[in-house]
């Protein structure tokens, strides 16, 4: 009964299949006879348009020549018209999607489609009635699978299109029942489900060169998939990376042959997939990691030899990118596995055999530059990444890799320079390894051995491109873009010189040690006219004004005993030196902009400088101490404003906007602070502050007298330069500080040392009017002869303060014969302010109103 069962889904499948093929060939023929037709009427329409042959025409008679002219009556010949340009006609695109590929390209897929899912419904549906075992079953959809590629190889002679529709079909109902076989009904075991799968893409892959596209995509799907469906049941790294190789090569030569490079690229996405996926899913790797190192070797080779060995034009570009994608792949999960087996030197091996090819490869073949590059910055990551982990016991085979490593690429790179073109790339390999290499590994070193002096080794290190610097420098005549490859070197050498000098003066210092490279840099660009130098200095500028005006780390480097000779004399004096330097260097090279950023941040260091330094000062070592005094934020305002005048007399001298930005800036930061702190938070009227028993001549004078000063002259420097609204301000800031000045001196003159506190007397408030009134009446006879609105309204401003004080304070609190001097006082210069305006301000003359 099964046995009909099965001759009957066999009649039930075949009947229906043959059907089609037949009317498919039919059609396929009339298809070919009418193109055959068509061609026929095409020829047969030619010929009538071709014109007939016509009768000779008989032979003219000869006639007597015509008397000839002479030359001076002859007629001018007349004028031969000129061929009219012809358009070049362009060539027809063919449409992406044409009517043959809608009408016999498109079913065939569908078609294809179709029958594959009759296949797997046919199982389901045998399932679910219960007509067939699960032997019967699997037997079925793989006999019915075999007969679909069998024919479909057939009818490949006549019709191609249907052949790949039927092959394509049958290798996705063969996958179809493995799978059931092996995960549904357990009538295989995993290693043999796996085997057959793996013969069943082999044959896939085989016939794809024949049966075209659908084939191998099939193909391809379900190879990669196989391990996927199989399950975790097989976990043999082995053979697992054994049958993906050889599917990838299989691969990787259809798409060579047929010139399908998506073929390839889909190809290469699979492979690194399921090898990224085996590492980090795999529970042991210290055990399977072999494996996964030869996979991954083998891999980047078949990769790139399959870009190689492309010669086809339209293909070449981009096989050439597929094999350096898949190199490139390779060489990172290679390096991840590395980092996964505990830096494992047997996964070291493999990775130096992988840079080895990667470096002899980019010297051979230029597209492939990038795996060089790729190779000696994966393993300086990787040193890096050693070095943050490193114990006592591995920290000698740290050191053997890393030296390793950076003589290979540094002494590669600078053997290619003689026949790999071109030398700069390979300069630049060389001296960027070696510094790489050694600044990824030092870290490391230091941390393990922190009492070790390891600049010695940075400084050995610096021999290598330094040596090869000179080298450059004596055959720069038979070497070409010897300026680049010679900066190259330069640099590297300065750059670890520097690292040592970090090293050995503590990372204090090496702030300072960074800024000393961008002259060096600089010299080189103008030098050897050398673009990315330049911009290479600008970035390590950007570095070293990162590390010294927004480190809070600053505050906490030692700093030393003495007050002006410590570490902020050199830590930011070196960089200001340095940036000054390479701002001339820069400027002469032409680069205008990049000199006035390095000025500016001379500038903002020389600004930090002087805060820093006030704060050790007042604060020796001690710079996150919460306290502030009255007489520090005086030298703060004193400081600023001279800082101002200095640039403003750089800024006479080179016109440079810079200098004149910073003199606003800190002009107008200084008074700010002159207004918030000295006269109002920091006031030692409320704020205790002992400033001396001497009358006049005490600290006072200096707080706020210097001030003042310095305020003064800066304002007469911004009137001059005709910046009136920054000259008003300070010269308000100034009269500010005369007014308290005056007003703190005649408190001090009552209460001795300490301000703050304390009823006033009778003598004092007196004091206090005629002080005040007194000091009105001088800005206005300042304003007299010097003008100025601040002057002007100023004196209105502390003269109406007076009366106020004197008519609402005074003759309450005030008595006897102070009241009456006081009001005397006010009357007597309220009489003269008259007078003064009249006769100055008004123009009024006596006796005239």
């Amino acid at each position: 009964m099964e046995f009909m069962i099965v001759v009957l889904l066999a009649l039930i499948l075949v009947i229906p299949v043959t059907a089609l093929i037949l009317a498919i060939f039919n059609n396929a023929r009339a298809g070919r006879i009418e193109q055959r037709l068509n061609r026929l009427e095409m020829e047969a329409a030619g010929r009538k348009s071709r014109p007939e042959p016509t009768l000779p025409l008989p032979l003219p008679v000869e006639e007597e020549p015509p008397a000839t002219l002479p030359p001076s009556h002859r007629p001018p010949p007349p004028p031969v018209p000129s061929p009219s340009p012809v358009e070049p006609v362009a060539p027809v695109r063919k449409p992406i999607w044409t009517r043959e590929d809608v009408m016999a390209k498109l079913p065939v897929w569908l078609g294809a489609l179709a029958m594959a899912l009759s296949g797997a419904f046919l199982v389901k549906y045998s399932f679910d009635r219960g007509w067939l075992g699960p032997t019967a079953r699997v037997l079925t959809g793989l006999g019915f699978g075999v007969a679909m590629m069998v024919v479909g190889d057939r009818a490949f002679r006549k019709t191609r299109l249907v052949g790949h529709g039927l092959v394509a079909a049958g290798v996705a109902v063969v996958y179809a029942a493995l799978l059931a076989a092996v995960n549904f009904y357990d009538l295989l075991s995993p290693m043999a489900g796996f085997g057959l799968m793996a013969l069943n893409t082999a044959a896939a892959v085989a016939m794809s060169v024949r049966h075209g596209r659908i084939v191998v995509v099939i193909g391809m799907i379900g190879g990669f998939m196989t391990p996927m469906w199989i399950g975790s049941q097989t976990r043999e790294p082995g053979l697992l990376f054994m049958y993906l190789f050889l599917l990838q090569v299989g691969l990787l030569v259809v798409g060579q042959r047929r010139r399908w490079w998506p073929v390839s690229l889909v190809t290469l996405a699979f492979s690194l997939f399921w090898a990224g996926f085996w590492i980090v899913t795999s529970p042991d790797l210290t055990l399977d990691r072999i494996p996964a190192s030869l996979f991954l070797l083998a891999s980047a080779v078949s990769f790139v030899r399959a870009g190689w060995g492309t010669r086809h034009k339209d293909l070449k570009h981009a096989s050439a990118w597929i094999g350096l994608a898949g190199a490139a792949g390779s060489m990172l999960l290679l390096a991840i596995l590395v980092g996964s087996t505990r830096f494992d030197m047997i996964e070291w091996g493999f990775f130096g055999i992988l840079a080895v090819g990667a470096v002899v490869l980019s010297w051979r073949e230029p597209a492939y530059r990038g795996l060089a590059v790729l190779a000696a910055a994966v393993a300086a990551l990787l040193l890096a990444s050693w070095g943050a982990t490193v114990g006592r016991d591995e920290i000698g085979r740290l050191v053997a890799v890393a030296v390793t490593a950076g003589l290979f690429f540094t002494l590669s790179g600078f053997a290619a320079m003689r026949d790999a073109r071109p030398t700069w790339f390979w300069a630049a390999l060389s001296s960027g390894s070696t510094l790489a290499i050694v600044a990824a590994s030092v870290p490391g070193l230091t941390r393990v051995f922190p009492d070790m002096k390891w600049w010695p080794v940075c400084l050995a290190a610096a021999l290598l491109p330094a040596a090869f610097a000179f080298l450059v420098h004596r055959g720069r005549d038979r070497l070409e873009h010897s300026g680049y490859c010679l900066a190259a070197f330069v640099v590297s050498a300065s750059a670890l010189l520097t690292l040592a000098i970090g090293l050995d003066l503590e990372r204090a210092f090496l702030t300072s040690a960074l800024a000393v490279e961008i002259p060096v840099l600089a010299w080189l660009a103008f030098r050897f006219r050398i673009p990315f130098l330049e911009r290479g200095g600008l970035v390590l500028a950007m570095a070293v004004a990162v590390r010294l005006l927004l480190n809070p780390q600053v505050l906490y480097y030692p700093l030393g005993e003495g007050l002006l000779f410590n570490w902020l004399l050199y830590g930011y004096g070196l960089p200001i030196i340095a940036f000054l330097a390479a701002a001339v260097l820069f400027r002469r090279g032409g680069q205008d902009n990049i000199g006035d950023l390095l000025e500016s941040g001379a500038c903002l260091f020389g600004w930090a400088y002087t805060i820093l330094e006030i704060r050790h000062l007042f604060h020796p070592g001690n710079f996150r101490s919460q306290s502030m005094t009255v007489a520090e934020m005086s030298t703060y305002v004193v400081a600023w404003i001279a800082y101002a005048l200095l640039l403003r007399l750089v800024h006479q001298r080179t016109g440079r906007r810079q200098f004149e930005l910073g003199t606003t800036i800190l002009g107008a930061s200084a008074c700010g602070l002159a207004v918030l702190y000295l006269a109002g938070v920091l006031n030692p009227l409320w704020e205790r502050y002992a400033v001396g028993e001497t009358a006049v001549f005490n600290k006072l004078l200096l707080i706020y007298g210097i001030p003042l000063l310095l305020a003064v002259i800066l304002a007469g420097r911004y009137r001059v330069d005709g910046r009136k609204i920054l000259a008003r301000f300070v010269s308000g800031t100034a009269v500010l500080l005369g007014f308290t000045l005056l007003s703190l001196e005649i408190r001090q003159l009552f209460h001795g040392t300490y301000l703050q506190g304390g009823s006033a007397s009778g003598a004092e408030l007196y004091s206090y009017s005629v002080a005040w009134i007194l000091f009105a009446v001088g800005l206005l006879v300042l304003w007299r002869y010097r003008g100025g609105m601040v002057l002007k309204y100023g004196s209105a401003i502390f003269m109406a303060l007076a009366v106020g004080k004197v008519f609402l304070y005074d003759t309450a609190n005030l008595v006897d014969l102070y009241r009456v001097l006081s009001l005397f006082g006010l009357g007597l210069t309220l009489l003269g302010l008259s007078w003064f305006y009249q006769r100055f301000v008004f123009g009024v003359r006596s006796g005239k109103e």
